[in-house]
């Protein structure tokens, strides 16, 4: 996972994608990173920590069964968003977000976010 510095290409992905338009709060930190193939996305930036959508790429989202087998629930391509359970309050066990082409997040921070967020009609709305 790689913080990608340029402003250019985290505006680029919040107009393109209308990110910002999900909410009503203004100036959140949003962030961009690169997770490179083999990489899993929710190791370093767990889903009860980050919101995360995912504006390129693609990722297989599985758990593993208790004889060893992977057990892949969806091949995930294209823009989809995260953390929507976790920020709800649920948990969804051991699950594993194992990238499968080089995928590209912006992500916002849950905390100290979190109580704004709860009375952001948008992204209530959203969710």
């Amino acid at each position: 996972m790689q913080e990608i510095q340029n402003r250019e290409q985290l505006e680029f992905y919040l107009e393109k994608h209308h990110i910002q338009d999900l909410f009503d709060t203004r100036d959140l930190p949003f962030r961009l990173y690169r997770y490179e193939v083999g990489e899993m996305m929710n190791i370093l930036h767990p889903g009860q920590e980050y919101l995360k959508f995912i504006v390129e790429g693609s990722f297989d989202f599985y758990a593993i069964r208790a004889d060893g087998v992977r057990d892949i629930f969806y091949h995930c391509k294209g823009f989809i968003f995260l953390g929507d359970l976790q920020f709800c309050g649920k948990d969804q066990g051991v699950r594993y977000q194992e990238v499968t082409q080089t995928v590209y997040a912006v992500e916002l921070p849950m905390e100290p976010y979190r109580k704004q967020l709860r009375q952001d009609v948008k992204f209530l709305n959203f969710l």
